[in-house]
């Protein structure tokens, strides 16, 4: 695999070299002190460490980007240029032709009263200023041929789509990843895409496109991913959508290193996934993606995914932030697809930041992470299937988290060396009762850090047998200031230093 061809790859490199050693220094060389002691009613000192109950992370404000003039006064109806809106007609060359006339004018409204617009060509946006609005979802744009796309914003600046509901109006369809609803490309930007009801039908940005806003959509039945993003499409927020029943990953942000450029720049903020047929939210490949605030329910592989895909020859996922979510039943809808994680951190992932996150229910691990350099702070992993958090990389900081009532391991970690595992409260894990099982496993790790963390049994008829085991070779790790109550035995360190 070639990457050093390519305007992509020299930017890459840029960004690797200017910015990425100053934030692992702040991500590794410095975390919160978490742990604090209370009285009890018994009067005894309990340590209380993990995130505090109903703690909510503090939200950053989202960025404005979208059209950046207002769209002139000027309006017209389809129905004017002989649209009929009858589910009958085909009204392609009518709604093109309203388009073109506001385009002429210098921009404006083009209005589409409630009714079926049949179409069986893109409708193709090519001048600034003009905005496609419907009545409401009762304004339908449906396209009759497959794959077609419906509207297309090309090369141009400062358009909306909005109030309109758009769907495939083709039986038995079968997937194809041009099969979407609003298609914006060719350097576009300052675009908006809002209130879209999408039936069978996504939304696709790609091929260098700038600045722009997807929000309170409803996406819903389509055959590819709900919403894709690549091609070195930057400045992207994508909030407040809804995305059910998707063909593949609800949301993608993908940079291909065959298009030479890197997608960037991107928050995904406060949208709801229920029932994707592969990832809720998935990063395979760019640069400085948030994702945050969102909620996902039901997946068929992992909720949220970060990951180099060589199978497609994606660029490496750089300086990605999870924060706020909260992931439910990772795997457990549909055919599996791949991994079942709620969170998933794969290798060629660099500087992942996951904060505040509530991971539950997911079929295998609540967080799994086998990329170097991860942190992983303050979040609740509780009652998934496998281990509540299992790491397999190097100077993965793990800190403040709440990990209980998972299946297997509460903690898992192997060949992971310069671990800082510290503040963590880990409880009556192992619900599946398998033997030998304990709250925190370390194997292999050298020059680590174990300290004050809790390891606790609550269950009358204990499943935990050691609250701590360090085990293989633990050449200058620390291990100190543990406390464990309630497990079958405390702390077992057999590991050689």
């Amino acid at each position: 695999m070639r990457t050093s061809a390519g305007p992509g790859t020299r930017w890459l490199k840029q960004v690797l070299k200017i910015g990425l050693a100053g934030l692992a220094a702040l991500l590794f060389l410095s975390y919160p002190t978490v742990m604090e002691t209370k009285s009890t009613a018994s009067g005894t000192l309990e340590l209380a460490v993990g995130p505090a109950a109903g703690k909510a992370s503090a939200k950053a404000p989202l960025p404005s980007w979208g059209p950046e003039r207002d769209i002139p006064a000027y309006r017209v109806s389809v129905r004017d240029f002989g649209a009929k809106g009858d589910g009958k007609a085909d009204d392609t060359l009518k709604i093109q032709a309203a388009v073109d006339s506001v385009g002429k004018h210098g921009g404006g409204v083009v209005y589409f009263p409630n009714g079926v617009y049949k179409v069986s060509e893109s409708i193709v946006v090519k001048r600034d200023l003009v905005a496609l609005e419907g009545e409401g979802w009762g304004a339908e744009l449906r396209m009759v041929k497959h794959p077609k796309r419906v509207v297309t914003i090309q090369g141009s600046r400062d358009n909306v789509v909005r109030n309109l509901k758009i769907s495939l109006g083709v039986a038995n369809a079968v997937r194809n990843d041009q099969d979407v609803g609003v298609y914006v490309t060719s350097a576009a930007s300052n675009f908006m895409v809002e209130n879209v009801f999408g039936e069978g039908k996504g939304i696709m940005v790609r091929g260098s496109v700038v600045k722009g806003t997807i929000r309170n959509n409803r996406i819903q039945n389509t055959l590819a991913d709900g919403i894709h993003l690549t091609g070195g499409s930057r400045f992207i927020l994508v909030t407040g959508n809804e995305l059910s029943h998707t063909g593949d990953d609800s949301i993608a942000v993908v940079s291909y290193e065959s298009q030479k450029a890197l997608t960037m720049q991107v928050v995904i903020a406060d949208n709801r996934v229920r029932n994707s047929l592969s990832r809720g939210i998935a990063h395979v490949g760019g640069y400085q993606v948030e994702i945050r605030g969102n909620v996902i329910e039901g997946t068929s592989s992992s909720g949220i995914l970060v990951d180099r895909d060589g199978n497609y020859q994606t660029f490496a996922p750089v300086l990605t932030t999870i924060e706020g979510n909260t992931v439910t039943g990772a795997g457990t809808y549909g055919v599996r697809r791949g991994n079942q994680f709620g969170i998933e951190v794969s290798k060629g992932a660099s500087y992942v930041t996951i904060s505040d996150n509530s991971v539950t229910g997911s079929k295998t691990r609540g967080i799994s992470v086998i990329a170097d350099r991860t942190s992983i702070r303050n979040n609740v992993s509780s009652g998934n299937g496998d281990s509540g958090i299992q790491v397999g990389a190097d100077d993965v900081v793990v800190a403040g988290n709440l990990i209980e009532k998972n299946g297997i391991y509460g903690f898992f970690a192997e060949d992971s060396d310069r671990l800082r595992f510290t503040g963590n409260r880990l409880t009556d894990n192992n619900t599946r009762n398998r033997s030998h099982t304990d709250n925190f496993l370390l194997a292999d790790s050298d020059d680590s850090e174990i300290t004050g963390n809790v390891s606790v049994e609550t269950r009358k008829t204990m499943r935990i047998e050691r609250s701590f085991e360090l085990t293989g070779s633990c050449k200058g790790t620390v291990f100190e200031k543990n406390q464990s109550q309630g497990t079958m035995s405390g702390a077992v360190v057999t590991c050689k230093p």
